[in-house]
C-alpha cells in the first residue's frame, strides 16, 4: 500500500513540475537561438514575457545591426549566395516576433508571428526622398503587421506549418501611378530545421502586382502555385513545382500610340533533382507547359504542349561543386580573379568527363498571327565529354584537338511548315535539304560527331 501511495505521490509531483521543467526547456532553446542571432549581426532591443502556469507568451524586437554577418550566416543554408545588395536592404531593418507556447512541450506546437516592422535605414531614406507619401504609407503598413509570417513548430517531431498574412493593398504614388499588390492563400509546411528542412511544401492561391498611370501599365499575376521539395542534404534533393496560370502585360504610350507586350501561360509543371550520394554527380531538370500566348503590336504567337527534359550524368562531384560556388560568387564579385578561377574550375570539371543528355526539347504546335500553323519541332541530343587529364594543355597549345574530346549525337525534327518559315528567313537552309530525311509531316536531321567524324543522316561531311 505504501508503495502505491509513493508511486501516486511521485506521479503527482512530476505532473506539478512538468510545466516548470517544460518552460525551462523551451527557454533554454530560445536563448540558444537568440545567442546565435546575436553572433550573426542581430541585436535584441526589446523583450517582454507574460507567463501563466500552463502557457507562456513572449515578444521580441530585433534590429539587424550587421547585415554582412547575417547574410554570411544565411548563405550557409542557401543553394546560391544572396545578391550583393541584400545587406543594403537588411541593414537597420526592424523585426518583431510574438511567441506563444505551452509549458508542457508535447501538448501543443510553438506558435509564432514574425513581422517586418521597418525596412532598412537606407531604403527608408531613399523612399522618403523620392515619395514621402508612399514612404509614410509603407511605414504604417509594416507597423500594423502588414507583412507577417505565421508559423507553428512542434519541438518534438520538428514538423512545422504556417502561412503569410493575406495582402490586399492599393496606393497611389506622387506621380499619379496606382500600385496594387495582392498575395492570397500563401501557406507552407515541412519537417526539420527552419533554415535547412528535410521536407518543404508550399502553395500560393494568387498573386497580383499592377502599376498603372495614364500612359503606362505593368501587370503581373499568377494563380495556384505549389511546390514540394525533399532534401537529403544541401546538394542532394528533389524539388517539384506546379503553376496553373501566369500573366504579364507591359503597355506604354509613345507618340500617342500604344505599344504593348502580353504573355499568358498555363499548365506549367517543373522538377529539379540533384544526387551527390554516389561516386559521381547526377543532376536533372524537367518541365512542361500546356499553352503559351505572346501578343504584341507586331506579332501573335500561340504555342502548346512544350516539353523539356535534360540530365547530367557522371560528373565529378568536387569539381562540379567548386564550379557552382564560383558561379554564385561571380554574381557579387565580377573580378578578373574570380573569372579566371571559374575558367580553371570549368576546365577541371570537363577534364574529368561527363554526359549531358537532352532527352526532350519540343513544342507540339505553334500558330503565328492566328492563321499560320507551323505545327512543331523536337530536339534530342546526347553529348559525351571524354575524360582527359591533358585537356588544359590542349586548350592552350592545340585548341582544335579539344573537339576530339566530345562525342555528340543529335536528332532534330522540324515540321514542314516550320522548315518553310526558316527557309524564307534564312535561304541558306536550302543547302541542308538534300541531307534531310523526310516523312509525311517533317524533315529529320540526325547529326553525329564521333571521334572527330561529322555526319548528317549517315552522310560524312568534310
Amino acid at each position: 500500500m505504501k508503495k502505491i501511495l509513493l508511486l501516486l505521490l511521485l506521479i503527482v509531483v512530476i505532473l506539478i513540475l512538468l510545466p516548470i521543467i517544460g518552460n525551462k526547456l523551451i527557454e533554454n532553446i530560445l536563448n540558444e537561438n537568440i545567442e546565435l542571432l546575436k553572433t550573426n549581426g542581430v541585436e535584441v532591443i526589446d523583450t517582454q514575457t507574460k507567463s501563466s502556469y500552463f502557457e507562456t507568451k513572449k515578444h521580441y524586437a530585433f534590429v539587424l545591426k550587421d547585415a554582412n554577418k547575417l547574410v554570411e550566416y544565411l548563405n550557409q543554408y542557401a543553394s546560391e549566395k544572396l545578391p550583393a545588395y541584400t545587406h543594403v536592404m537588411l541593414e537597420g531593418a526592424l523585426v518583431g516576433v510574438d511567441l506563444e507556447y505551452s509549458n508542457i512541450p508535447i501538448s501543443k506546437a510553438l506558435s509564432m508571428d514574425i513581422s517586418l516592422l521597418q525596412l532598412s535605414d537606407r531604403v527608408m531614406s531613399d523612399m522618403q526622398n523620392r515619395d514621402a507619401q508612399l514612404n509614410e504609407y509603407i511605414k504604417t503598413f509594416l507597423q500594423n503587421g502588414g507583412l507577417t509570417l505565421h508559423a507553428n513548430y512542434d519541438i518534438a517531431s520538428k514538423d512545422f506549418s504556417g502561412s503569410i498574412k493575406d495582402i490586399q493593398e492599393e496606393q497611389s504614388t506622387k506621380n499619379g501611378a496606382k500600385v496594387t499588390l495582392h498575395l492570397l492563400g500563401a501557406t507552407y509546411s515541412g519537417n526539420g530545421a527552419f533554415l535547412a528542412p528535410t521536407k518543404f511544401v508550399s502553395s500560393v492561391k494568387s498573386m497580383l502586382l499592377k502599376v498603372a498611370d495614364e500612359q503606362d501599365t505593368f501587370y503581373f499575376t499568377l494563380q495556384n502555385l505549389s511546390t514540394d521539395a525533399q532534401f537529403e542534404s544541401q546538394t542532394t534533393y528533389l524539388s517539384n513545382a506546379k503553376l496553373e496560370k501566369i500573366e504579364l502585360l507591359i503597355k506604354t504610350m509613345q507618340n500617342e500610340q500604344a505599344d504593348s507586350v502580353e504573355v499568358n501561360a498555363s499548365g506549367m509543371v517543373a522538377s529539379v533533382s540533384s544526387n551527390m550520394q554516389g561516386i559521381k554527380a547526377e543532376l536533372g531538370a524537367k518541365s512542361s507547359m500546356k499553352s503559351m500566348t505572346i501578343h504584341s503590336n507586331e506579332l501573335d504567337v500561340n504555342a502548346s504542349n512544350f516539353n523539356y527534359e535534360i540530365a547530367l550524368h557522371n560528373a565529378d562531384k568536387d569539381s562540379l561543386e567548386e564550379t557552382r560556388q564560383l558561379v554564385a560568387k561571380l554574381k557579387s564579385d565580377n573580378s578578373i580573379t574570380v573569372q579566371e578561377k571559374l575558367q580553371e574550375s570549368a576546365v577541371k570539371l570537363l577534364s574529368k568527363g561527363m554526359t549531358l543528355d537532352v532527352k526532350d526539347l519540343s513544342v507540339e504546335k505553334i500558330v503565328v498571327n492566328g492563321t499560320e500553323d507551323l505545327e512543331g519541332l523536337s530536339l534530342k541530343s546526347n553529348i559525351v565529354v571524354k575524360e582527359d587529364s591533358n585537356l588544359e594543355t590542349k586548350i592552350k597549345t592545340a585548341p582544335m584537338l579539344v573537339l576530339g574530346n566530345f562525342n555528340v549525337t543529335t536528332k532534330l525534327q522540324l515540321s514542314k511548315p516550320f522548315f518553310t518559315m526558316l527557309l524564307e528567313q534564312y535561304p541558306a537552309m536550302a543547302l541542308t535539304k538534300e541531307y534531310a530525311k523526310e516523312d509525311a509531316k517533317s524533315f529529320i536531321y540526325d547529326f553525329s560527331f564521333i571521334d572527330g567524324a561529322l555526319k548528317l543522316n549517315d552522310k560524312l561531311l568534310k
